[in-house]
């Protein structure tokens, strides 16, 4: 398996299901096979929800990835966002992760998968995340310009997408971060997360090491040429951040948030170079709700930067 690899020109077959059409916005289902094939054969379909306004006013395809754990209930929450910029001229896609929703294997939660992943497991989940979306992209060949929305655990995917694919010129992080010793252990995440393969202890350790392994990236300009310590490395935002500099960021924060610790946030923002980014007073679970809000900073953010 070549990391975050896929072949030029690979387009899945595919299945279009119109699930409705308002005459001002035409609402599709798009499903295919997953480039990578995991073990559990529903979590190896892909799911789109794509809405196409009728009057296809702005340049750039939007692409919205949600976070951990996403329930139907919730999914009604973040659908909003895809609808509301599609309802002023941008085609947008809802984009299903790898264990969410119809990808879930019976048995668990989303949540429960993937809190039970070991490090290849891990790997394996963001490795087919972010090829999806590169199938996504040439799904829609016919565009050439896309940006990315991604929240919390998608925002994570959105650094890595971000770093590995040229078509996607922008991205919006909704409660992002860097450094998952911060944000897994120093955080309200410590009191879910199962230690085993890994502790508070061992990551500190291999943590240690990761300035040097970033700064190697650096020098070399390729994270693919520096020898890896601890496999996390390989789907930390940090490590892509070096590689996101000729695009455009903006941020989205929550001033309570007791998931993602705010030194996790400013650490990738000065990584970033210190673009844009807004702080809500909010929580991490009650951000969506701010989703007016947020809608119309993203919008204003692609209006200046989509021209």
């Amino acid at each position: 398996m070549e990391l975050y690899y896929l072949p030029e020109g690979y387009i899945p077959e595919h299945e279009v299901e119109i699930v409705g059409d308002s005459g001002s916005i035409k609402h599709e289902r798009v499903s295919f096979l997953s480039p990578f094939v995991s073990k559990y054969n529903v979590n190896n379909r892909v799911y789109l929800e794509v809405f196409t306004p009728a009057n296809l006013l702005k340049h750039t395809t939007v692409v919205f990835i949600h976070g951990l754990g996403l329930t139907p209930k919730r999914k009604k929450l973040y659908i909003m966002l895809p609808k509301r910029l599609a309802a002023i001229g941008y085609k947008s896609i809802f984009f299903t992760l790898p264990f969410h929703l119809e990808r879930t294997p019976a048995g668990k939660s989303s949540i429960q998968w993937f809190s039970d992943l070991d490090d290849v497991g891990t790997l394996h989940f963001y490795h087919q995340a972010v090829v999806d979306l590169k199938a996504t992209l040439n799904l829609f060949s016919e565009l050439k310009d896309f940006s990315l929305v991604g929240v919390s655990l998608g925002s994570m995917i959105t650094m890595i997408a971000l770093g590995v694919e040229e078509r996607f010129r922008r991205g919006v992080l909704i409660l992002g971060g860097g450094n998952y010793e911060r944000i897994l252990w120093h955080s309200l995440t410590k009191y879910v997360i199962r230690e085993g393969y890994c502790n508070s202890r061992m990551c500190h350790h291999f943590y240690s090491k990761y300035p040097k392994y970033l700064q190697d990236i650096k020098e070399l300009g390729s994270w693919r040429m520096v020898s890896c310590p601890k496999m996390c490395f390989l789907f930390e935002p940090l490590t892509f951040a070096p590689f996101v500099k000729e695009k455009k960021i903006m941020m989205i924060n929550a001033i309570f948030d007791l998931v993602i610790p705010r030194k996790a946030t400013i650490q990738l923002w000065e990584e970033l170079q210190r673009p844009e980014i807004h702080w809500l007073p909010a929580g991490h679970g009650t951000t969506l709700f701010w989703g007016g809000k947020i809608a119309r900073l993203i919008k204003d953010f692609l209006d200046k930067t989509s021209e």
